[in-house]
């Protein structure tokens, strides 16, 4: 049996090594630090209604009169005995209880364990998969930033050549326009020109026609006249 700082009576059994704490009353406590000191004792009638730092309030503080060391031992004894109330065979019972609750304990903590395990091969298999997955979104991300850096390419260079086909088709027109009207004066030059030889053509066929219309006359009224008029000599030739 020691006494703790705490002010608790420490009893250690040797054959289980299972210690018992036995809480001594404050004014006992106190009656024999004082005794020690060579203090004077102080009543418990005025510590009345104090608390103790690991006890609730005495059942002893309606004693007052003085206690020797004798007396405090005698006083001290039933408390003892009324502390301890495990006999062997209980304390072993309770030994047994203890060691089956810590293979329980243990059990359910290596249950525990085995879960976690589980679980963190389970989330590390999630999260590899995630990774796999992530990477594969991150390369197909790459992949449509590089498809997408060309298709801009390809619609700058598209709206270059637009705007280029827009300026030559401008001039086009432009030089269609100054052709086309070129080509129609022309056109109408020559067409008045084939009109003036057509009429010049048509007037020397006239003349033509009017011509032979006049020999053929010429040579029918001769003709008549021969018929008609007696044969006359010819005239004589011309000397030469």
């Amino acid at each position: 049996m020691r006494l703790q700082a705490d002010y608790t009576w420490v009893i250690c059994n040797n054959a289980v090594a299972m210690p018992f704490k036995v809480v001594i009353p404050h004014w006992v406590v106190k009656m024999n630090k004082r005794k020690r000191d060579g203090s004077e004792p102080v009543s418990p009638s005025s510590k009345r209604g104090t608390r103790t730092m690991d006890s609730e309030r005495s059942s002893f503080s309606t004693a007052a009169p003085t206690v020797k060391k004798e007396e405090s031992e005698h006083l001290l004894l039933p408390i003892v005995e009324h502390t301890i109330r495990y006999s062997r065979s209980e304390q072993r019972a309770a030994l047994q209880e203890i060691a089956d609750n810590y293979e329980k304990a243990k059990a359910a903590l290596q249950r525990a364990l085995d879960l976690k395990q589980s679980y963190c091969e389970k989330i590390l298999a999630s999260k590899d998969a995630m990774e796999k997955k992530l990477r594969a979104k991150n390369v197909e991300m790459e992949q449509l930033r590089e498809e997408n850096s060309r298709l801009r390419e390809k619609a700058a260079k598209s709206e270059e050549q637009e705007l280029t086909i827009r300026n030559l088709r401008s001039q086009l027109d432009a030089v269609i326009g100054r052709d086309f009207d070129l080509r129609m004066k022309a056109a109408q030059r020559d067409l008045v020109t084939v009109q003036n030889n057509r009429t010049e053509l048509l007037q020397q066929q006239h003349l033509q026609c009017m011509n032979q219309l006049a020999a053929q006359h010429n040579q029918m009224l001769n003709h008549l006249l021969g018929y008609y008029l007696p044969a006359q000599d010819p005239p004589p030739p011309a000397p030469r």
